[in-house]
Formats: C-alpha cells, structure tokens, sequence
C-alpha cells in the first residue's frame, strides 16, 4: 500500500517536520538518490549538503537540524560505520531521542551496522532502492502519523 499524504496541487495538507539524513560523504550519490525519491513521497529531508562553506559553528547547525527533525535516517554502508560523523550523529539522534530508520544501503550487518544500532529493525536497499525507497516512506509516514495530536489533543 501506498500513502501519500493528501495534497491540494502540489502542496501537501499535512506538514511533516524534517527528516535528517545521516551519510558518509563517499556515499553521497546514493543519498542524494534516496533523498529525491524521498521527496518525491512527500518528505522534506535535511542534510549537511545544505550547509554553505564556511558556515560558522557547523556542527551546532547540524545537532540544531537533528534536535528538530521528525526523525533520523542513516545509510548505513562499511564508510558509514567508519565515519566519525555518522557516528557523532547516530549519539546525538539517540541524546533527542529520535527515531532512527536505518537504511542498508552496502555491505553486511557486520561490515555495515554500528554496534550500538545492531538489534534495530532496517530496511535493506541493496536489492531494489525504488520499493526499498516506498517501504521506508510508509514507515516514516506511520511513525509520524502516531506522533501527530489529533485535533482534539491539539485544543487542549
């Protein structure tokens, strides 16, 4: 099954908050493919492309997009799991108590998987990335769908 959130045009009628995309830069082509397609589901998503050079206290901008996303998507591959910032963000997802939706993009779970992330349920994008891409999106779009009050929670 497919959900898109309703729409009116091309403008979505509800808001999700940012998702933050967590990548090692040697897999920066992937990202930017599950990225578009996670757009193309109606996500907004943050990376650290969007970061000008020089940007002045980057990696305050960076735990500041964690801190407000809807959730944390990793790309888990062997230069993730060896990239000190992927790891630095993992920690800092885990300190705001994010959802963590990892996403096998290479490798194994051994060569691939942070420890400290190894009994978490993933999705595996090495096979297929297009339905891979819809199966993230629907499990993104439930988790942040139970997040959302509903209109009478909201008026409290």
């Amino acid at each position: 099954m497919h959900l898109n959130p309703p729409r009116i045009g091309k403008r979505h009628l509800i808001a999700y908050p940012h998702l933050f995309l967590s990548y090692s830069r040697a897999n920066i082509q992937v990202m930017q493919t599950i990225r578009s397609q996670l757009q193309y589901e109606g996500f907004e998503t943050w990376s650290d492309e969007r970061l000008e050079p020089g940007t002045p206290e980057w990696h305050t901008a960076i735990e500041t997009a964690i801190e407000k996303s809807g959730g944390f998507i990793v790309l888990m591959t062997p230069d993730a799991k060896a990239s000190t910032w992927v790891n630095r963000e993992i920690e800092c997802a885990l300190k705001y108590y994010k959802r963590i939706f990892q996403v096998l993009v290479d490798g194994d779970e051994d060569s691939a998987v942070p420890p400290k992330l190894g009994n978490v349920q993933r999705v595996d994008l090495r096979t297929d990335i297009h339905s891979g891409t819809r199966s993230l999106g629907n499990a993104i779009r439930k988790y942040l769908y139970s997040q959302t009050p509903t209109a009478a929670e909201a008026m409290k």
